[in-house]
């Protein structure tokens, strides 16, 4: 089902369909109908890298 703009907004709060489109591209950096155009080129959970060298610095002065 794909909602109308106007209706995702308000149903999350916000107070217009302006409001919304702000607060949206605050955050993604393209407007909501860009993204629903193409949502694969966006990641919504970007990966986390973790460096084991610094890891394993950690371990060591926690563990001394």
């Amino acid at each position: 089902m794909i909602y109308e703009l106007e209706d995702t907004g308000i149903e999350y709060g916000y107070s217009s369909n302006e409001a919304f489109t702000r607060a949206f591209y605050s955050v993604w950096q393209v407007s909501p109908s860009e993204f629903r155009k193409n949502p694969s080129l966006f990641e919504l959970f970007p990966g986390y890298r973790i460096d084991l060298m610094q890891l394993h610095n950690c371990i060591r002065l926690f563990f001394m």
